[in-house]
């Protein structure tokens, strides 16, 4: 029903404000979305746009599954403890204390030698749950924060058992920084 009133949408060439409170209908539905919270907008943007870049925490932690990481901006460069993030493109906003964006479907499982280029992350295997068409692997950081990466279901033979030690992998174009609040 969702993708026939966006065809209805398209072809009566009409504005239309469609008020939601499911993302994943927003994001399919829409040209643009307003995340308003407190009577305040927060970001308006295109689907992908507040997806992909989200402007603060609450935009992230709103639209899609996120974990986060607190890193430190200073001159530029993203430091998540003393190792320098590889990013895409430099932090927009300036504030020192901010925070490492992690969308499970964007981490990827590698081999420990496999990280050339990536932001690499070490853990140890907590759980695996199988969820169909994806599956949902459980990780503890060296740290000890909890995260979580889905892979696709074909990637399930792929999952170490809970214990295993392991290796992620993020790409720069996936390492998403953002401040606490609105900068």
């Amino acid at each position: 029903m969702q993708i026939e009133v966006r065809h209805l949408h398209q072809r009566l060439g009409m504005t239309t404000v469609y008020v939601t409170h499911d993302q994943r209908e927003a994001l399919t539905m829409s040209d643009r979305i307003a995340v308003i919270n407190h009577g305040r907008f927060r970001q308006i943007d295109k689907p992908q746009d507040l997806y992909e870049r989200p402007n603060n925490r609450f935009i992230a932690e709103f639209i899609g599954e996120s974990h986060f990481l607190p890193v430190e901006v200073r001159g530029g460069t993203a430091y998540l403890g003393e190792r320098a993030m590889r990013l895409a493109e430099p932090p927009r906003h300036q504030a020192a204390a901010q925070f490492l964006v992690l969308r499970p479907e964007k981490l990827k499982v590698i081999d420990a030698t496999d990280g050339a280029g990536l932001n690499v992350f070490a853990g140890q295997v907590k759980e695996f749950v199988y969820q169909g068409e994806s599956s949902l692997l459980y990780v503890a950081l060296a740290d000890g924060q909890p995260i979580a990466i889905r892979q696709p279901a074909g990637s399930a033979h792929r999952a170490p058992p809970p214990g295993a030690p392991i290796t992620l992998g993020l790409a720069p174009a996936d390492t998403i920084i953002v401040p606490s609040e609105e900068a």
